[in-house]
């Protein structure tokens, strides 16, 4: 199974948060499951970062979102003009570019979406919360 990092849960995963459902850890550790993080939630992590800081990250973004990623064995998800042509084909519930990118990545990808956004369960993506 493959499944891809909201934002939040991305970083209450390296943040070691008790935010992340056991549901959602259960999904991650399985022996036949691919965690992926997009490019999508760097962007909106630096974003966040500058405006009000993020807790439990206290250097760069792009430093700590390469390092942690690659030390937890996390693949990376880059952006497509696929997923920009289906995220403006979505219907319109939900208006946070950053979570209709992730959704239209998952879409696109055949991954289920780990986040706790209610959302999220209105589009045609499986959610794991």
């Amino acid at each position: 199974m493959k499944y891809l990092l909201d934002t939040c849960s991305y970083i209450w995963l390296i943040t070691d948060s008790k935010n992340l459902s056991s549901k959602a850890r259960e999904a991650l550790i399985s022996d036949n499951s691919t965690t992926y993080v997009s490019i999508i939630s760097q962007i909106e992590m630096t974003a966040k970062s500058l405006k009000h800081g993020i807790r439990g990250i206290d250097r760069s973004i792009v430093n700590y979102f390469s390092n942690t990623r690659n030390d937890s064995g996390i693949e990376f998800l880059n952006l497509t003009l696929e997923d920009v042509d289906k995220m403006s084909n979505l219907p319109k519930i939900h208006f946070d570019p950053f979570d209709r990118l992730l959704i239209s990545q998952a879409i696109n990808n055949h991954m289920s979406i780990i986040t706790p956004d209610k959302k999220f369960l209105k589009y045609p993506v499986s959610v794991v919360f």
